[in-house]
């Protein structure tokens, strides 16, 4: 007969369990598509701003400039958007999609973030608030209060070239010398 299960390792599956559905998410995206979740967005904002800047991309992804410069890197490195310098600003440039680029913005499935946002608008305020109240007590037991920069996506923010992984994920943990160290995906699931 199996022991019950204690109320911090319900806790612990509960924490996996989500991790888990954003990496299943995350593989599936980047198998079925070719795209992160980040790259994605990406164009779906590019389809909503056409001839946006990457300055106005990084503020509606709500990610800093240095990642949306190699997010839009990547992307234009594939063809799937072009840049074009300002006119009035020689400095400046502003983006647009490609086909091919509008095309998996249509055919990709909607951001795990999308769908989450439709299950938050079935809950009583309240309901919102706890939840909120409790994950943001979690990531503080997991010292990751600064991750910040791919929050809105429900995605580890794994730099992919060339169809490669690379095997960090964006978890922060502040050492006694105040500096953040990152942990390997391999370390975080235990």
């Amino acid at each position: 007969m199996p022991s019950a299960i204690s109320l911090d390792d319900e806790i612990i599956v509960a924490i996996r369990r989500i991790s888990q559905a954003v990496e299943g998410y995350s593989r599936y995206l980047w198998q079925e598509y070719g795209l992160t979740a980040p790259q994605l967005g990406a164009l779906r904002e590019l389809e909503k701003s056409p001839l946006a800047t990457p300055g106005h991309i990084a503020e509606k992804l709500h990610v800093s400039p240095q990642t949306v410069a190699g997010i839009l890197k990547r992307l234009e490195q594939r063809g799937l958007i072009t840049r074009a310098r300002v006119e009035n600003d020689r400095r400046s440039f502003s983006l647009q999609l490609s086909e091919e680029g509008r095309r998996l913005s249509n055919e990709a499935p909607s951001l795990l973030r999308d769908q989450f946002r439709t299950e938050l608008t079935r809950l009583q305020v309240w309901e919102a608030t706890q939840i909120l109240s409790t994950l943001q007590r979690v990531a503080t037991m997991m010292s990751a209060e600064d991750v910040t920069d791919s929050a809105p996506y429900f995605t580890p923010s794994l730099e992919i070239s060339n169809g490669e992984a690379d095997d960090v994920a964006s978890v922060g943990t502040n050492t006694a010398n105040g500096k953040t160290k990152h942990a390997t995906k391999s370390s975080l699931r235990a």
